[in-house]
């Protein structure tokens, strides 16, 4: 064995870039071999650690493609790299990353990262275990507060896991197929136990893993927002979502299954509660604690498909104009044990099949017709259902 020194890095000052050129504030590599003379020899260490103390600041925002902290990390005596960040500042400017973590696991208690002159920038980088309390303000487009890039092979068939306290800031979008996103995910279960606020046309969770998302915490997006995209595996919502108008606050493809238990999803106009695509099985379940308020001309649960099932015991309301309960669509299937108060709204319908079914064992009450402008309050209708 060559060496026995270990790297433990402790930052609690400040470091702050004023060159033009991209900068790194704090840097951990560790190796596994070194060749000297032609000759390999094996590293003998513990695993890297590095400590960022309450109050410590980065600044490498001088320059575009400025890193916070990057630590490259092994897996040593069954123990992996890890940062601990007791409450660290990171300002970062375009294309930079404030926490760079290949290898490395993350247990963040306090502290904020920050792109400046709403520059795209991404907070936490990661293939590894995050627990962040961290505010990440990023308000450039295309930014996201926390990246899952992949998966670190040191894990084994152990999953990565992702949780989030702190509260993610997220600006406006410009390309709904390219979105600024609060949090994704490939390859890792997400628990979402703090505040994600986004702008327009921007997505507040991307979990694309059979793995479990489950969100405690609060999500709020703006006009034609997302807030939670859910592909493949489970998805449980406890917390609140509220969305623009012309927004979605759960979108569910490829093998889905929603819970919804939050006691407060509220959407704007033109907007939708649940997505349930045709395409794979995709499954709705909500509990009877469960509330749900929208806007004029939107619906609360949406479902195309044969395969599946949606078991709703939600209650919903609408004090706007010609919105829709439940809209089963393609040979879609939705039960309904819950409750529909219309009753302040105008021309809304409780449930609407288009060559689906809907089966009502609940109580949906409907507000008054518009017949001037052809808006009908009607309990239920049917079109080739």
């Amino acid at each position: 064995n060559y060496g026995n020194k270990s790297i433990d890095l402790v930052h609690n000052g400040s470091i702050v870039s004023t060159g033009n050129s991209a900068a790194i504030g704090v840097l951990a590599s560790d190796l596994k071999s070194i060749n000297i003379g032609g000759t390999t020899h094996n590293i003998n260490a513990n695993a890297t650690k590095i400590t960022l103390g309450s109050g410590s600041l980065i600044n490498v925002s001088s320059a575009a493609g400025g890193v916070g902290v990057y630590s490259k990390g092994l897996l040593r005596n069954n123990v992996m790299a890890k940062v601990t960040d007791n409450g660290s500042d990171i300002k970062i400017n375009a294309n930079g990353i404030g926490l760079y973590l290949d290898g490395t696991e993350l247990t963040a208690t306090a502290g904020s990262i920050e792109s400046v002159n709403n520059t795209t920038a991404k907070g936490i980088y990661t293939d590894s275990n995050v627990n962040s309390a961290k505010n990440i303000t990023l308000l450039g487009d295309k930014s996201i507060g926390i990246h899952n890039f992949g998966k670190n092979s040191q894990y084994g068939t152990n999953n990565i896991n992702i949780t989030n306290s702190g509260n993610i800031k997220i600006g406006d979008s410009s390309d709904r197929n390219d979105p600024s996103i609060g949090i994704y995910t490939k390859y890792a279960n997400v628990n979402h136990q703090g505040n994600i606020e986004t702008g327009n046309i921007s997505l507040g969770i991307f979990s694309e893993t059979p793995l479990s998302l489950t969100s405690n915490g609060s999500i709020k997006v703006g006009n034609e927002g997302l807030g939670i995209y859910k592909k493949q595996g489970i998805a449980t919502i406890n917390g609140d979502i509220t969305t623009g108008n012309s927004g979605t606050a759960v979108y569910a493809d490829n093998n889905v299954t929603i819970n919804n238990n939050s006691t407060n999803i509220n959407v704007g106009d033109n907007s939708f509660g649940f997505i349930l695509l045709n395409n794979g099985t995709n499954n709705y379940n909500s509990s009877a604690t469960s509330n749900f308020t929208m806007g004029s001309k939107s619906v609360y649960l949406y479902k195309t498909g044969t395969n599946g099932v949606a078991n709703t015991a939600t209650t919903v309301r609408s004090n706007g104009i010609s919105s829709t309960a439940f809209y089963a669509k393609d040979g879609a299937k939705i039960t309904n044990t819950g409750t529909v108060d219309f009753s302040n709204s105008i021309g809304s319908v409780g449930a609407y099949a288009s060559a689906g079914e809907v089966h009502n064992s609940g109580n949906i009450t409907v507000g008054r017709s518009d017949i001037e402008n052809n808006y009908y309050a009607i309990g239920m209708a049917a079109q080739n259902g």
